[in-house]
C-alpha cells in the first residue's frame, strides 16, 4: 500500500489541529470531538508514517523535525482545499444552502438578523451562519462568505460596497450626568469616568479620539461597541459612540455642545470575487446593501 493510500486527509486534519493548538485538548475543542479521539488518531497517524511527529512535554505537543515537514505540506493542502471550496462555491447558481456572514455582535443583532429574516422569507432554502468577531475573518480562506466591517480602507482583494457613513459623539447616561454634572468642554470631560475600547477594537475614528483622553480616565473597557453602549446606558461613565437616533430612548444624552473632532466611519459589505457566481451569496450580498441603503441610520 502506498503512502497516499495509507494516510488520508482525515488523519492529517487531526494532526493539523494538534499542531496549531499545541495540545490534545485544544484540538478536541477545535474539532468538536473528545480528547481520547484526538489521542487515538494521532497515534494511528504516527503508526502509519512509522515515526513520531511530536515531542510530548508538560507544555503540550511540540512538532519535532518530522512533524515540521508534515505540518508544512499539510498546511499547503489545507490552503488548496480552502481555495477549491471557495471557487466551487462561486459556481453554485442555486438559491439554496448556507450563507455565512461575519460581523461584530452589535451589527449581527441590529442589521443581519432582521435582514436575514426578510431574505429567508422569500428564499426558504437558504440557511444562515453568523460569525460574531471583531477580528478580520479571512474571506480568502472561505472562513465566511460575506463580511460587514467598520472601516475606511477595505482590502483591495475583496469586492465591496460602502453602505453607511456616520459621525461620532460623546454620550453619557441620564443618571450619570445628574450625579456627576454635565461637562461643558472636552477638558472638563477628563475629570469624568470613561468607558473605552480595549486594544482589540480596531476602528480608526475611535482610536484617534481615545488618544485625546488620559488613560487614567478609562475605568471600563470592552472590545465591543454594543457593550460600551450598554455600560453607558447603565451610567458607568462617558462614552464615544456612533451617532444614532434611538439613544435618547436608551436614556443616553449626547453632549452635542462638545466637538470631539470631525472623524467619520464607514460600514462596508464585503465578499470575495471568487463568489461572484454564487447565487445564494451574491443574492444576500445585494439584498443587505439594499436593506441598509433603505435605512437612514443603523
Amino acid at each position: 500500500m502506498s503512502f497516499q493510500q495509507s494516510v488520508d486527509w482525515d488523519d492529517l486534519r487531526y494532526f493539523l489541529a494538534v499542531a496549531q493548538t499545541g495540545s490534545l485538548l485544544g484540538a478536541s475543542k477545535l474539532l468538536n470531538v473528545n480528547h481520547s479521539t484526538v489521542f487515538r488518531r494521532i497515534q494511528l497517524l504516527e503508526d502509519k508514517i512509522g515515526q513520531p511527529l511530536f515531542l510530548r512535554s508538560k507544555e503540550g505537543y511540540l512538532l519535532n523535525d518530522s512533524g515540521q515537514v508534515v505540518f508544512k505540506h499539510t498546511q499547503n493542502m489545507a490552503e488548496q482545499l480552502d481555495m477549491m471550496h471557495l471557487k466551487l462555491s462561486g459556481l453554485d447558481n442555486r438559491l439554496k444552502g448556507k450563507i455565512s456572514v461575519t460581523a461584530p455582535a452589535s451589527m449581527i443583532e441590529s442589521i443581519l438578523i432582521p435582514a436575514s429574516k426578510l431574505f429567508q422569507t422569500s428564499n426558504p432554502d437558504v440557511q444562515f451562519e453568523f460569525i460574531s468577531s471583531l477580528e478580520q475573518v479571512d474571506l480568502r480562506r472561505g472562513d465566511a462568505d460575506i463580511a460587514l466591517r467598520a472601516t475606511t480602507t477595505p482590502p483591495d482583494y475583496l469586492i465591496g460596497h460602502k453602505v453607511q457613513q456616520f459621525s461620532w459623539a460623546i454620550y453619557g447616561g441620564v443618571e450619570y450626568l445628574k450625579q456627576h454634572g454635565q461637562p461643558q468642554t472636552l477638558e472638563e470631560c477628563f475629570t469624568h469616568q470613561w468607558i473605552g475600547p480595549s486594544k482589540h477594537m480596531n476602528i480608526q475614528a475611535r482610536s484617534e479620539f481615545d488618544q485625546k483622553i488620559p488613560a487614567k480616565c478609562f475605568v471600563y473597557r470592552s472590545n465591543d461597541l454594543g457593550l460600551c453602549r450598554s455600560m453607558a446606558e447603565q451610567n458607568l461613565g462617558l462614552c464615544y459612540l456612533p451617532k444614532a437616533p434611538d439613544y435618547e430612548d436608551a436614556n443616553l444624552i449626547e453632549l452635542s455642545h462638545i466637538s470631539p473632532g470631525n472623524s467619520m466611519s464607514q460600514i462596508w459589505v464585503l465578499v470575495h470575487p471568487d463568489l461572484k457566481g454564487s447565487a445564494r451569496v451574491m443574492g444576500f450580498y445585494r439584498f443587505i446593501i439594499e436593506y441598509l441603503e433603505g435605512k437612514n441610520e443603523i
